[in-house]
């Protein structure tokens, strides 16, 4: 009798367990990350004149002329970004919400010619950002809308064709984010939705870089700083438990 007692107190425990709403959930995410920052990299190497059109050519099996041509600045690809997220929900309309996670990492290349000699400079990149936010909720609490503070950690890189690294930065900015989602599926212990960061912040420069070409050291070419960063935009599949 006392067994039959102890299992039924427990099965309650469970199913009271079970039924609690869960304040907590903890989720991670991946997308795609939209910002200017390799146009504008790209566009202030053109009016350094970094925009060089280089012509290459060969002969396929040595018989046939094959030419190509590389136009300058070149920019690589933005790579996929990730966010680690917990949030406390308030209510049923408020949670308060944390984060962090890799934003962008890219890079841009420029070169300058004269006569047989380049010289060239490359500018490789990653943003990480923190935030926390207050989220509204709608009635379904599938959905959500929040603001807050941020801070992003930026390394910077601005090396030259010649192995120079010429400087390699960090920096740390204050900023703010308005982050959104939308969970389309909704369970009572998972979510499977979209995800929305802007991230505005205080703007990073690059350094002003002089490239010396060691064949002939009368080419020099001389790249002026930049203001880069200051609005980073990221869509992304997120998933999460509640507990």
């Amino acid at each position: 009798m006392k067994k039959i007692i102890c299992l039924l107190f427990f099965a309650t425990l469970a199913s009271l367990f079970l039924q609690a709403q869960k304040k907590n959930y903890l989720s991670i995410d991946a997308g795609l990350t939209q910002s200017g920052i390799n146009n504008r990299l790209a566009e202030n190497m053109n009016t350094n004149r970094l925009g060089a059109r280089i012509e290459t050519s060969f002969f396929f099996f040595f018989l046939l002329p094959i030419s190509s041509t590389t136009q300058y600045p070149l920019k690589g690809n933005t790579s996929s970004n990730y966010k680690v997220r917990y949030g406390y929900n308030k209510n049923e309309h408020n949670t308060i919400e944390a984060g962090f996670g890799a934003v962008a990492k890219s890079w841009v290349k420029g070169a300058q010619v004269s006569a047989d000699h380049i010289n060239s400079l490359l500018i490789d990149y990653k943003v990480s950002t923190a935030y926390a936010a207050f989220m509204w909720k709608n009635k379904k609490e599938n959905a959500a809308i929040g603001i807050g503070p941020s801070v992003s950690f930026w390394k910077i890189n601005q090396s030259d064709s010649y192995d120079n690294l010429h400087s390699n930065k960090n920096h740390i900015v204050p900023g703010a984010i308005v982050t959104t989602y939308w969970n389309f599926i909704n369970r009572k212990s998972w979510t499977l939705g979209l995800r929305n960061d802007l991230n505005i912040s205080m703007p990073v420069k690059t350094e002003d870089v002089k490239i010396t070409n060691p064949g002939d050291p009368t080419f020099v070419s001389v790249s002026k700083g930049t203001n880069i960063g200051s609005f980073i935009n990221t869509i992304s599949i997120s998933g999460g438990i509640k507990f």
